[in-house]
């Protein structure tokens, strides 16, 4: 090292012009970098849908889901399957075990897998639908186009907008909700084909043998060919109501238009939209992963503009959920933040370190970043919550290298009278290992968190990539471009006298000595005193902190989920929803910017524990201002929407969402049984007792309660007499009823279905259903009561499955500061094992944030395991040694106290990102250790000193570099754990537990050390006595320690005083 530094002080123009380099590089990759809200997930999951139009739930479930599920059972590496059949609709959710197989090989599985399923109804329009969700194709904007949709206008719009948008190259869709597609509707008129003796199925089979364009081979002549197309593809409205239905010989036709209304329309709506009680479409733009949020956020700003432009005198256009400005205000968050810290840092410099030294040393710092800034596009990274996080830990500690030697340059200088470049070089020399120690144990620290398993750990990988890195490129900087700095700054008059002193010295030294001496005086009072406070900071997090995995600060987001009583119309269920809108908004005031509502869907992202669809459902999403998301509580602002009283008999829900990567319900439970009757019982009893625990709310299962179903049941023999098959009937009734699809046409290149069904005043009950008429094959229409009776009874619309079995889910809030969702998941497997007799049939898995804490919790114990080996491995290479690094590792748990009292006075509940912070200050904490252990066994090679004064003596000397080292790290953190230039929820809770976990570790390292140095000397004496000698405990033990000073050179041999 000492060459390399020599190198660059003698070649000081080639080394401000490599600083630059440095520069413009860290400029260039951060030009290249593309900003987004979180990093890439993979979320392990895919989805397999399928519809199939008309079927019942228990039909859905036996004919799609089933032979859907046995053939995905076949796929190895699969960690739980979930299904939902629903009238019409079946959806699997598949999750792959991320943490054991490779994930892209089980999906290519998964897909095959379902390719290969072959028995699946023949008139199923069309195959399973296969999707790998992605988090980075998630959504980063959506848009409200508001006004009236007569004749389809709005939805006309959105589809221009949509295609529009999906010309941008960076944008993977846009997905349209409350849009209804064209279709061409054929509303029959039951009087009329009575009268005309036409049956149902006759005009379907009429509509679909017409509708069709058959290839009719090539013509050849002489060395050309033109290829032969026979035209039956209906174009236009007017085209299909001349079909033709019947004719006879006589010239007498019938055609479609006879018996039918034919309307250029749109299909039935099964999801209604409205934004802020108004009817809307709204549009949710997915990015292609690894764009740049914020550049194409901007060109749909344009987009939008110009469609205002166009359509504004009919249209509004809204922009909502924005993610690019989320990463805006982080981005700015940061910079703020930044630039406070830095100025921090040079304060401090300016004032600890004298003359220009401090203002030379600072500006490693923005070097270091500029470097570190450089390398991340090298590693696939970009500017996210994460790599911004990381940054910002970083920041205080790049300067920590530069600090350390530029105090030894100045102490070199004023004790020894040494020129600046000697004292430069011989700082090298003496500090080269140490600080480099001091690097590779705070990576030891941070390194181990890329074992850190599932979601989170792909959440957070990126944290020991970005700051092993910058601390690596701040450990060149400072042995290879610091010392030329500080050469070229000094100069003989500046040269220090041994016996100048500063206010340092005599305001801090010395106080601190007399300390530190008592300390060691006193040393077994001083471990009682350090035992006590350890155990008093375990205590006090045990019982003023609870474990949330990611609390809910800063919440921008609020969801009332609705559920209408059984047999609600899904027209009226919207009406319910614009109630709890207007209601809502009354509630939060002029700070709700967006109110979205949904209706015939509860569906928060892709894996919703409690997600359900039906007419009876729905769900309002509410965004607030930057306001009422900084200053008013999440817990506040609920118990004002919950306290709200509706007119209607609605189930009503409210929830905040939370900042982080989707972690599941608080509590979350699946039971799972093929008895229907012990499941609901279960089920039911255990949401009565979770119900009465304080601390837990909205108990429920994810089930909806039915319509009334009625069941359709054949006299079979007489429909066989009749010449009447299963299939014509059923065709028959739900054209009728429901309609039925029975072609499609291609105009401008969207399809456009064929729809045919009665005439609405005709399929209201079940004596319509008994006159309508089956057309047998001799053309005889025979009334449908004739040959079948029917039955009521409360259905389902939905039947769930979890791991190939029925199952129903059991979801609850909790209230973070009574109890935690480990501490209420464990209540209810308390409850179901007292019911676990009684129904031996069912049982029960976790889900939700309860399993996700457990998981994460799990790989943070794994994470902490190897960080601490790996600190203690580093540190017994440096001072081959036992003892000395056994000494070091007692300072990582000094940082409990600061971290302690910091979350208990702020009131903070210990989250994921503050354990990680925690993991990460062990590496950090125990640099102090580090220097102060080398200087003392420095001073020991003089034997004119007792123990006592190398170990005050020590600790004076490494006073100054230790403390600024830290404050420097300590004011690079601070900004941002408080906020001081904006506050991002994401950022604080790691920030603040490495700020105060640092105050607490360095000062009490200091006092600590030397008082546990010798408390081992007391030892290996007390060991030499009883085996008869009299070395010290390092020679007893066979232990040796490298030393760092150039006057010591050789492995030496300690011996007590």
């Amino acid at each position: 090292m000492e060459r390399w530094a020599r190198f660059f002080i003698d070649n000081s123009k080639f080394t401000v012009v490599l600083s630059l380099f440095v520069v413009v590089f860290g400029i260039g990759g951060l030009l290249r970098l593309n900003a987004e809200s979180f990093p890439a997930v993979d979320f392990a999951m895919a989805q397999v849908t399928t519809s199939y139009d008309g079927a019942s739930p228990e039909d859905v479930e036996t004919k799609i889901t089933k032979p859907l599920e046995d053939e995905i059972r076949s796929v190895s590496g699969i960690k739980d399957v979930r299904s939902v059949s629903q009238a019409g609709l079946s959806k699997i959710l598949i999750r792959a075990d991320i943490d054991n197989v490779n994930v892209p090989e089980v999906m290519a599985d998964l897909q095959r897998a379902v390719d290969r399923v072959n028995d699946l109804p023949p008139d199923l329009r069309e195959r399973p639908t296969f999707l790998e969700i992605k988090s980075e194709e998630f959504p980063v904007v959506e848009l409200a186009i508001i006004g009236s949709n007569v004749n389809r206008q709005r939805d006309l719009v959105a589809d221009l907008l949509k295609e529009d948008l999906e010309d941008v190259k960076t944008i993977l869709s846009v997905r349209q909700d409350g849009y209804k597609k064209r279709q061409f509707n054929v509303i029959l008129d039951p009087a009329r084909m009575r009268a005309l003796h036409i049956g149902v199925d006759e005009v379907l089979g009429k509509l679909q043998a017409r509708n069709i364009n058959v290839p009719g081979g090539s013509l050849k002549k002489g060395e050309t060919q033109d290829l032969l197309r026979i035209e039956g593809r209906i174009r236009d409205r007017e085209e299909l109501a001349n079909v033709l239905i019947r004719s006879n010989f006589s010239g007498q036709q019938i055609f479609l238009k006879d018996v039918a209304t034919v309307e250029d329309g749109e299909e039935d709506a099964r999801i209604l939209t409205r934004y802020n009680g108004r009817e809307a479409t709204l549009l949710t733009v997915l990015k292609k992963g690894g764009a740049d949020t914020i550049a194409m956020v901007k060109l749909i700003d344009e987009k939008v503009g110009d469609f205002r432009e166009k359509y504004g005198d009919q249209f509004e256009f809204t922009i909502f959920n924005n993610e690019s400005q989320r990463v805006k205000n982080r981005l700015e968050v940061l910079t703020s933040n930044a630039v406070s810290g830095l100025v921090l840092v040079i304060v401090f410099l300016m004032i600890f370190l004298p003359g220009k030294i401090g203002f030379v040393a600072s500006l490693s710092l923005p070097i270091a970043v500029m470097a570190s800034l450089g390398f991340m596009p090298i590693f696939d990274m970009n500017l996210n919550a994460v790599t911004i996080l990381a940054q910002v830990i970083a920041l205080g500690m790049l300067v920590d290298n530069s600090v350390v030697i530029s105090e030894n340059f100045t102490r070199l200088r004023r004790s020894e009278g040494l020129d600046a470049k000697e004292a430069a070089l011989k700082s090298i020399r003496q500090l080269a290992l140490p600080i480099s120690a001091t690097v590779f144990t705070t990576i030891a620290a941070f390194l181990p968190m890329l074992v850190t398993t599932g979601i989170m750990g792909q959440f957070i990988k990126y944290i020991p990539i970005v700051v092993s890195v910058a601390l690596i490129v701040s450990l060149g900087e400072s042995f290879f471009l610091l010392p030329m700095r500080l050469v070229s700054s000094s100069s003989e008059r500046d040269k220090f006298k041994e016996e100048s002193k500063d206010w340092f010295e005599t305001k801090a030294v010395k106080p601190f000595k007399k300390i530190v001496r008592w300390t060691v005086q006193h040393r077994y009072i001083a471990l009682g005193i350090f035992t006590v406070g350890l155990v008093g900071s375990i205590v006090l997090m045990t019982v003023f902190n609870k474990m949330v995995l990611f609390p809910a600060d800063q919440t921008e987001i609020y969801i009332a989920r609705i559920e209408a009583p059984k047999g609600t119309q899904l027209e009226i269920t919207d009406k319910v929803l614009a109630e709890v809108s207007v209601k809502s908004k009354e509630a939060i005031g002029e700070h709700m910017l967006h109110a979205v509502a949904r209706t015939g869907t509860v569906q928060v992202g892709p894996s919703d524990p409690k997600g359900k669809s039906g007419n009876t459902v729905g769900f309002i999403t509410m965004y607030v201002d930057e306001y009422a998301k900084n200053n008013i509580k999440h817990t506040e602002m609920l118990a004002k929407l919950r306290a709200l009283k509706f007119d209607s008999r609605a189930d009503v829900t409210f929830e905040a969402m939370v900042n982080g990567p989707p972690v599941g319900e608080p509590i979350n439970g699946t039971f799972r049984s093929n008895n229907a009757e012990s499941l609901n019982q279960v089920v039911t009893k255990v949401i009565e007792e979770m119900s009465k625990i304080e601390g837990v709310r909205d108990m429920r299962a994810d089930d909806v309660i039915g319509d009334d179903e009625v069941y359709v049941e054949i006299d079979y023999p007489k429909a066989d007499r009749l010449g009447l098959e299963v299939k014509m009937i059923g065709d028959t009734v739900r054209a009728a009823v429901q309609g039925k699809a029975v072609s499609n046409v291609n105009l401008n290149n969207k399809k456009v279905d064929l729809r045919v069904q009665f005439r609405p005043e005709f399929r209201r009950d079940l004596e319509d259903l008994e006159k309508l008429k089956v057309m047998d094959r001799q053309g005889n229409l025979i009334p449908l009561g004739s040959i079948a009776t029917f039955r009521k009874q409360t259905g389902s619309p939905q039947i769930k499955r979890f791991d190939y079995k029925r199952s129903k889910t059991v979801t609850g809030d909790i209230d973070d500061a009574v109890i935690t969702a480990i501490e209420a998941n464990k209540k209810m497997e308390e409850i179901f094992a007292g019911l676990r007799n009684q129904h031996k049939d069912v049982s029960l898995v976790f889900g939700g944030e309860a399993e996700n804490t457990r998981e994460s919790m799990d790989s943070l114990w794994n994470a902490l395991g190897l960080s601490l080996i790996g600190i203690f491995a580093l540190l017994v290479f440096l001072f081959n040694s036992y003892l000395r690094p056994g000494v070091i590792m007692t300072t990582i748990p000094l940082g409990l106290v600061g971290f302690s009292i910091a979350f208990a006075l702020h009131g903070r509940p210990i989250s994921f990102l503050a354990m990680i912070g925690m993991i990460g200050l062990g590496g950090i904490i125990v640099n102090s250790g580090i220097v102060l252990i080398t200087f003392i066994d420095e001073l020991r090679q003089d034997k004119s000193l007792s123990l006592e004064d190398v170990l005050v003596e020590a600790s004076g000397l490494r006073l100054r570099a230790v403390v600024v080292s830290s404050l420097t790290t300590i004011s690079g953190l601070l900004p941002t754990a408080y906020g001081i230039g904006g506050s991002d929820a994401i950022l604080i809770p790691m920030t603040l537990a490495m700020a105060w976990g640092l105050t607490s570790g360095t000062i009490l390292t200091l006092i600590w050390v030397p008082a546990a140095y010798a408390i081992i000397e007391d030892i290996g004496r007390l060991g030499g006595r009883l085996i008869g000698r009299k070395d010290s405990v390092e020679e007893q033990g066979g232990d040796r320690v490298r030393s760092h000073s150039p006057v010591v050179t050789e492995t030496i041999k300690e011996v007590s005083p």
